[in-house]
């Protein structure tokens, strides 16, 4: 199985690298899930940096509530989540990505679901989410691999760059874009999209009107008008 070292935190970001199979064992999610509510009690870390390497096959076993959990955990995450991906990103290791709130790639990267076997982790449902039913079921049922460039087009990357240096940089130049809003709305636009989802376009909308109305309790919504309005950069304080 292999480990998945602890974050590191520096400047806001926490940083978290692994290296998974294309189908890891259920340790391995025990691990990550772990290291993902680690993260989240890192008060420091405003964001999270995930670097994924998909490295050997590993082998297919069925789906338990352990790696549905720890997908979940990804996803649910209260903090933005950028993933980055350099190389072959297959079966599980898409199934996780795809959790991730933006995701970013080396040119050389592939996508996709190649072994025909029926996605485990709610690959087919975030998947559809992201790039549509027709371009999904490119991956599910013919077992299209894509570049970089047809992911990028598909709606399942937010950017690519021409090697993994590159992409660190851009990934964090991102970052720094996300720092300068507040922390806890950011946390509460995650939980109104991702909860809208499930919603009709009438309950979806009902929902976020709450949580619009939720944010002016909030300090950070009365720091950010006033530095708008004393035209100097706002120093938020509300976390998650």
């Amino acid at each position: 199985m292999n480990y998945i070292p602890a974050h590191t935190t520096s400047n806001k970001r926490a940083l978290l690298r692994v290296e998974m199979p294309h189908w890891p064992q259920e340790g391995w999610f025990g691990q990550f899930e772990t290291r993902l509510r680690e993260i989240a009690e890192d008060q420091e870390a405003l964001l999270l940096m995930l670097e994924i390497s998909c490295v050997g096959e590993g082998t297919p076993s069925p789906s338990s509530f352990i790696a549905l959990n720890a997908v979940r955990s990804l996803e649910d995450f209260p903090r933005p989540v950028l993933g980055l991906v350099n190389g072959e990103c297959y079966e599980c290791c898409l199934e996780v990505a795809a959790a991730c709130d933006l995701l970013f790639a080396t040119a050389g990267s592939r996508f996709g679901l190649p072994s025909g076997r029926l996605p485990g982790l709610g690959g087919t449902q975030r998947l559809v989410r992201m790039v549509g039913l027709p371009r999904a079921k490119e991956l599910y049922l013919a077992g299209r691999i894509w570049s970089a460039e047809e992911a990028f087009g598909a709606g399942l990357l937010n950017g690519v760059e021409g090697d993994f240096e590159s992409l660190q940089a851009s990934a964090a130049e991102f970052a720094d874009t996300l720092l300068t809003r507040s922390p806890k709305a950011l946390s509460l636009c995650k939980e109104v999209i991702h909860a809208g989802c499930d919603m009709d376009l009438r309950n979806g909308c009902e929902f976020e009107r709450q949580v619009f109305s939720l944010c002016f309790t909030t300090h950070d919504q009365k720091e950010g008008m006033t530095a708008f309005a004393e035209k100097r950069e706002p120093r938020f304080e509300d976390l998650k």
